[in-house]
């Protein structure tokens, strides 16, 4: 990944060396794009693929810490992008032609292949932070009651987010293999899956509001401000990214939609299930039908000291104050 930076900034500084004037550095160009062109920059979904490239380092956040993420963001990743895409404005500024497809136009032809043999390295080390992601949220969805219980396999005696679940990898090799099968627009894969990040973005913002204002206890003014200028930014993308649902962009959310009747369903299906059991076995019908496996005295087996009951998250407290209240005092 180290060459694979080094060698986006390097053929990016070879560009902007020859076109030393390309300006892309200004962010003051983007917010003008923005404002006096509304239209064509909602349209421009394709930039958002950055923003979730970008994201997707985060992804790691459990396995590695905050440092060496924020190290290699600021001291690799990020000055290498910035120069590879000031180099791709200047080759474009330059010349025209490879505007739809700058990036393998900034090397010479005997450079091609070996640069698509090193992307193609990238891309299957940069897929763990989507393995591991999946990993994270498949086993918080299991400790919640959305998922059913499943092998979680820790590969570390000391971080607690080292994991390795076997089921999550094979329908993740089984879906990549599926979609690539199935996508007509095999040339052009972003535009039927960039679409998915920004909802969750929206979502995050929303949440992140809440938690601003339960969690931090910020003012309303405080946390509205800040919420509002990200979504400000995020609503701009996803009006963009909302023009191409019908072209492809259904798909994600689709998949979306049967992972979330699938949980919801679980979660449904599971609390309804410990309600039913708990009407139907109160504690003291439980203790009664142990007298068969007592002693001789029709009592059952009693150990001395402190005892731990374990039970699913989804026998919530209530329901199991309901359960004991048909005790008698002392029976528990």
């Amino acid at each position: 990944m180290l060459v694979w930076f080094l060698t986006l900034a390097i053929i990016g500084i070879a560009q902007i060396v020859r076109h030393p004037a390309s300006g892309g550095r200004k962010p003051l160009h983007a917010v003008r794009f923005l404002t006096w062109h509304v239209w064509v920059a909602s349209n421009s979904g394709s930039v958002f693929l950055v923003v979730t490239g970008a994201e997707a380092l985060y992804a790691d956040l459990g396995h590695f810490g905050r440092k060496p993420i924020a190290l290699a963001w600021h001291c690799v990743v990020f000055p290498s992008l910035l120069l590879n895409y000031l180099g791709q404005g200047a080759l474009v500024l330059r010349d025209p032609r490879p505007m739809k497809v700058p990036f393998f136009h900034m090397v010479p032809s005997w450079l091609l292949w070996p640069l698509i043999v090193l992307g193609t390295a990238a891309t299957v080390i940069a897929s763990q932070a989507l393995i591991s992601g999946a990993y994270s949220l498949t086993m918080q969805a299991v400790q919640m009651g959305y998922v059913p219980f499943i092998n979680i396999r820790h590969t570390s005696h000391e971080e607690h987010g080292q994991i390795y679940i076997p089921q999550i990898n094979t329908l993740l090799a089984l879906g990549c293999i599926a979609l690539v099968n199935r996508i007509q627009e095999q040339r052009r894969p972003g535009k039927r899956l960039r679409d998915r990040g920004n909802p969750t973005m929206v979502a995050t913002t929303l949440l992140l509001y809440f938690a601003a204002r339960r969690v931090w206890k910020w003012s309303s003014i405080r946390a509205g401000l800040l919420c509002a200028i990200l979504l400000a930014v995020e609503g701009t993308f996803l009006v963009g990214n909302s023009a191409k649902v019908m072209q492809g962009g259904w798909l994600p959310l689709a998949i979306g939609a049967v992972v979330f009747l699938q949980m919801t369903t679980w979660k449904t299906g599971a609390t309804f299930c410990a309600k039913t059991l708990c009407k139907m076995l109160s504690l003291r019908d439980l203790i009664t039908s142990t007298t068969a496996l007592g002693r001789e005295s029709g009592l059952p087996a009693r150990v001395p000291g402190t005892a731990v009951f374990f039970c699913g998250a989804n026998l919530k407290a209530h329901q199991f104050r309901s359960c004991t209240s048909q005790t008698q005092p002392g029976a528990s």
